[in-house]
């Protein structure tokens, strides 16, 4: 069984490495990363070499 992860500013250079490391772990699944100035981009909009890694989209973590 995975563990489901989500990333709260996975734009930033921690929330981006964190990405890198979790998408080689066998035993998680990143489920949702968020950043407030990409919302609606893919992870490889704002990382190309991200390309073949994860193609999620970042959502805002901010409350409407």
């Amino acid at each position: 069984m995975k563990i489901k992860a989500g990333i709260i500013g996975a734009t930033g250079y921690a929330g981006a490495e964190l990405v890198r490391l979790l998408t080689t772990h066998p035993n998680v699944e990143i489920s949702a990363i968020s950043s407030v100035s990409f919302e609606g981009k893919k992870l490889s909009e704002v990382y190309p070499s991200y390309r073949c890694l994860c193609c999620l989209l970042y959502t805002s973590d901010a409350a409407d």
